[in-house]
């Protein structure tokens, strides 16, 4: 199976994961076999935080348990990440806005920081350019900009 959340508590060999999907936390085990990669590349099961937003491919043990086979490194906290791509979807009442990046193809929720004050040009469809942190589970917008459109 896969599994994607963040990652809530790390006892010995059992993770605790807040996945979006699942009612309730899920409880996975890493083994010495367990693969840990973060950019597609591998690194030490240390590098796997507390709050860090994970990818786990794991499969299902005849006792009941799951063991990880894989687990990616998506976004560590405090991380600071840019995003560049065109905005699907914006709510400025709850600070949302949903963009589909250019550079991965894949759709990430940023929520705008309530100090900030949007550009005037900024809406549905406009081409961004987004200096986020991720923070307690969610990607924060520090800095907007509104890429020109090309003619």
């Amino acid at each position: 199976g896969q599994s994607q959340g963040i990652l809530q508590k790390r006892e010995g060999d059992e993770l605790t994961i807040r996945d979006g999907i699942a009612p309730l936390p899920v409880r996975i085990r890493v083994t010495p076999t367990t693969k840990f990669l973060r950019d597609g590349r591998s690194v030490s099961a240390s590098a796997l935080v507390t709050g860090a937003l994970i990818s786990v491919n794991f499969a299902a043990q005849g006792n009941g348990h799951s063991v990880a086979r894989e687990i990616s490194i998506l976004a560590l906290p405090g991380t600071r990440y840019t995003f560049i791509g065109q905005v699907v979807h914006i709510d400025l009442r709850t600070g949302l806005l949903v963009l589909n990046s250019s550079i991965d193809h894949k759709t990430y929720e940023i929520y705008l920081n309530p100090q900030t004050t949007p550009d005037d040009n900024l809406h549905t469809g406009a081409n961004v350019t987004i200096m986020a942190n991720f923070e307690e589970s969610r990607y924060v917008a520090r800095s907007l900009s509104v890429n020109p459109e090309s003619k």
